[in-house]
């Protein structure tokens, strides 16, 4: 059977409708994934814990900067550098060539705890400040001391820097597992 154009019109004809019904449902269609979609993107997890606890703290002291050019010095500051102290009373303290003042002294370590940690560096501290948290994921109390610089970090070995950073926080029981750590960050990328 051969189609002639009337044939093909009267075709034509026939599903223009139907193709305009389907057009209309795909539309319809494609709404409702597009509603779909954003609703289950909505949806929070209210359920969930919040990863990590902000903790106050109740004292930040200033950090204190020593440039180190001494040999000797260097020797008897390797034991400090790097390493991170949780005191819980006053005999504690280490024995830190920088000091400490009477605002330490004075501490009620009933109450409280101190945190201190030495880091050894290159660069000049222009900004600095602390977060402390509790990770509800690991369980773990934890200290970021986070520094500003504009200075280039690592190209100036000619001055090396011991810094002792402290903050005061609420007692914590002698078992407790505290991470601390140094952050760095960079306010001047336009090095020479």
């Amino acid at each position: 059977m051969a189609c002639s154009s009337d044939f093909i019109e009267f075709v034509c004809d026939v599903l223009t409708p139907l193709g305009e019904v389907r057009c209309r449902k795909m539309k319809l269609f494609a709404l409702f994934i597009s509603l779909l979609g954003l609703t289950l993107c909505s949806c929070n997890n209210n359920d969930e814990p919040v990863l990590d606890t902000p903790l106050p703290i109740s004292e930040e002291y200033q950090p204190i900067t020593t440039e180190i050019s001494d040999s000797e010095l260097q020797d008897y500051l390797k034991d400090l550098v790097d390493r991170d102290y949780v005191i819980n009373q006053l005999s504690e303290l280490p024995d830190d060539p920088l000091g400490f003042d009477e605002s330490y002294q004075s501490i009620n370590f009933s109450d409280y705890t101190l945190l201190l940690h030495y880091v050894l560096h290159t660069w000049e501290i222009d900004k600095y400040s602390n977060r402390w948290y509790f990770d509800n994921k690991t369980y773990t109390y934890n200290w970021a001391s986070c520094f500003i610089t504009t200075s280039d970090p690592g190209t100036d070995a000619e001055h090396i820097y011991l810094t002792r950073c402290a903050i005061l926080v609420k007692k914590l029981p002698a078992d407790v597992h505290i991470l601390i750590w140094t952050s760095l960050g960079v306010s001047n990328w336009e090095w020479q």
